[in-house]
């Protein structure tokens, strides 16, 4: 049972930390590529960005979560999800750049 609430607790943290991080990348976006276009559809980034994060810290916390559940460290999870959040933009950048391309 210790495994278990070890396993949601890290999945909490994760989509915790991926919807923020993904709640602040849509703001820049939205603020960068703004256009005063009465049909631009850039604030529906506010929903979509932040809904990917949230997947991506989902699986990345069970996955973080099943590497340390020897350990049952949660602030290790914490701090594996918040070093991997510059990886995870660079990687969203580059699935965009691909599927714009």
């Amino acid at each position: 049972m210790k495994n278990f609430y070890f396993i949601i607790k890290s999945m909490g943290v994760g989509l915790l930390v991926y919807s923020i991080a993904g709640l602040i990348l849509a703001c820049v976006l939205v603020n960068v590529f703004s256009s005063d276009h009465p049909h631009s559809m850039e604030h529906l980034l506010y929903l979509f960005i932040p809904g990917i994060g949230s997947i991506v810290g989902l699986s990345l916390g069970l996955i973080l979560s099943i590497f340390n559940l020897k350990t049952y460290i949660i602030t290790r999870v914490l701090k594996q999800l918040i070093i991997s959040v510059p990886i995870g933009v660079i990687v969203f950048f580059i699935v965009v750049e691909f599927f714009l391309s």
